[in-house]
């Protein structure tokens, strides 16, 4: 599972063990500045061809880096309907799809953080 870190202007999203391995990554860190949403789930946003990373199941243990229909997606979770989306403009990821502990606290807290209408 990832961690986030909140910091004065961004972001990061820290790995932990065999997940750096899975995703060639250590951590990633994203300006607030980016964030043009965050829903509650994974919602309709899916991997298509792995581009660096673990895939076992389409909805199960994705790691790294994939094309979705938004982009390019950076991906980290072990169960889909655990996770949620961080939609992102002006970055290399159009949308991030994570699963974190504390999850309901750091969608809060990413919403809370966006600057609203800096990417419109």
């Amino acid at each position: 599972m990832v961690k986030i870190q909140f910091l004065v202007d961004e972001f990061e999203i820290d790995l932990e063990g065999i997940e750096i391995l899975e995703t060639v990554k250590r951590k990633l860190k994203i300006p607030y500045s980016c964030i043009s949403r965050v829903d509650d789930t994974a919602g309709d946003v899916y991997g298509g061809f792995k581009l660096i990373g673990t895939r076992v199941t389409q909805n199960m243990y994705d790691f790294g880096r994939f094309t979705t229909n938004e982009g390019e997606g950076f991906f980290a979770y072990r169960k889909r309907e655990n996770a949620f989306a961080i939609h992102l403009v002006n970055n290399k990821y159009g949308i991030i799809i994570i699963e974190t502990e504390n999850r309901e606290q750091v969608i809060d807290e990413l919403r809370a953080r966006m600057v609203k209408g800096s990417w419109a």
